[in-house]
């Protein structure tokens, strides 16, 4: 396996981009903005196009880490320097919380330090599945053949995204509509697919741009469908929330935008100017999922916080989740630099170092 390969900027921006989707999601959603939306308004129609546009984010991420993976040498050294900068944040918020809130603070805020098996963040907990097992992973990879890879992509495909939501009983296969481990990992394997055998690389940017905007469009339609013929007394609430399941990190239409969406931005260019930028912000751009997410930052500070945008107008709630979106995670980015001058401060990648040279992981 391979230790140094060419930095691809485009990935790197494309991360950037999903983080701030990921986001505006959350403004959307732990906000309130789509809970206390009326259906048929401008709001409604606006919101959920958001909504649905940023939806393949999450999956972008685990296409991109097959991606990114599947031909080096996995150090689990960087594991463990990732867990400990969520175990920081962890501990640094919840004494915050204990100085200046301690009212607020409950005994379930004590076990979010347990960050992996407390599942405080759970795209964290499923990455440390991914992570671990990605040597084995990789091992299989590389001797395995095109054609038998291809066909474990497409049987994968078949059980865990279409199976899901075709079949008689919804998420049969226990994906939980993909915040779960399994469906990280067949999402490594999608990006590793890309990387090791070239699949679908063959689709020119312009193309790939052009079908992420029509799988999103697909996605759009049948939530707006769904949501209208319940509304109007045509579909039962069963067969409507059936429907609704499109909009689901396991749909087809929502595997397939951020599929397109990768293969645009391995083609894309970066100059320069953006490459230095990249450089310096690529390494901070997790964190804003760590500190933006963190279960008590959710809970008393950014749940319901954005439920008046429900009654506002499309250009205004469009507007407010953007922008809000774009500082918090300027926020977030500044707050990490500093996190990341602390850690340099005190030798912490040097002790990491150390560590595992005398455990030899």
């Amino acid at each position: 396996m391979e230790n140094k390969t060419q930095r691809v900027y485009g990935i790197d921006l494309l991360k950037a981009l999903c983080m701030l989707m990921v986001v505006v999601l959350h403004i959307l959603g732990h906000g309130g903005v789509l809970r206390n939306t009326a259906f048929a308004t401008g709001t409604y129609f606006v919101g959920w196009g958001i909504e649905i546009f940023c939806y393949p984010a999450v999956n972008c991420f685990a296409i991109c880490t097959g991606y990114l993976l599947c031909q080096k040498k996995i150090e689990y050294k960087k594991l463990f320097s990732l867990w400990q900068i969520v175990f920081f944040y962890v501990a640094l918020i919840l004494v915050l919380a204990i100085a200046f809130m301690p009212e607020k603070v409950t005994s379930k805020d004590f076990l979010s330090l347990f960050v992996v098996s407390s599942n405080a963040y759970w795209y964290f907990t499923a990455y440390v599945v991914v992570f671990l097992l990605a040597p084995f992973f990789n091992m299989l990879i590389e001797k395995m053949s095109k054609e038998d890879f291809k066909r474990l992509l497409i049987l994968g495909f078949v059980i865990f995204s279409a199976l899901n939501i075709f079949g008689v009983e919804l998420d049969v296969f226990k994906t939980n509509n993909g915040y779960s481990p399994l469906w990280l990992i067949y999402l490594y394997f999608l990006g590793a697919g890309v990387k090791s055998h070239g699949f679908f690389t063959s689709i020119k940017k312009r193309t790939s741009a052009l079908l992420f905007l029509l799988s999103t469009a697909a996605t759009y339609l049948i939530k707006i469908a769904a949501s209208y013929f319940y509304n109007n007394g045509t579909l039962a609430e069963k067969s409507a929330s059936r429907l609704e399941e499109f909009v689901s990190y396991i749909s087809p239409f929502v595997l397939l935008s951020a599929l397109f969406l990768v293969l645009f931005f391995l083609k894309l260019n970066v100059n320069k100017t953006g490459q230095k930028l990249l450089k310096l912000i690529s390494p901070l751009v997790f964190q804003v999922y760590i500190i933006h997410n963190n279960p008590f930052i959710t809970k008393k500070f950014l749940y319901n916080a954005f439920e008046n945008l429900g009654g506002a107008s499309g250009i205004k709630t469009a507007a407010v989740t953007l922008f809000s979106a774009a500082i918090i995670f300027l926020f977030c980015i500044i707050i990490d630099y500093l996190r990341s001058l602390l850690f340099k401060a005190v030798k912490i990648e040097k002790l990491n170092d150390k560590l595992f040279k005398k455990i030899r992981l």
